[in-house]
């Protein structure tokens, strides 16, 4: 199942936790390789939790109709958090 085909199904309220998951565990090598840039500021398990967030967020924000794919407009999201969580 494509990124896109899980968010649809989160944003219409089916199965949401397990939708989620599904996605969470599709991308995770992709968040850990993002994540990765933003290592000295913080511990990796910390900034993969910050990338579920951040997976979450995009989420809720996404709308398929534009032709951006999911993944891609999710990374601003992941760059944005682990650049929030390299601050504090």
């Amino acid at each position: 199942m494509t990124n896109e085909q899980l968010v649809a199904r989160i944003q219409a309220g089916e199965n949401e936790a397990e939708n989620m998951l599904k996605l969470w565990k599709q991308n995770k090598g992709y968040i850990a390789n993002v994540a990765r840039k933003f290592s000295k500021y913080a511990e990796m398990e910390d900034l993969e939790q910050e990338g579920y967030i951040a997976l979450c967020n995009a989420v809720q924000g996404y709308k398929i109709d534009q032709g951006m794919s999911f993944i891609n407009y999710a990374t601003f999201y992941m760059r944005r958090q682990f650049e929030r969580c390299g601050n504090n």
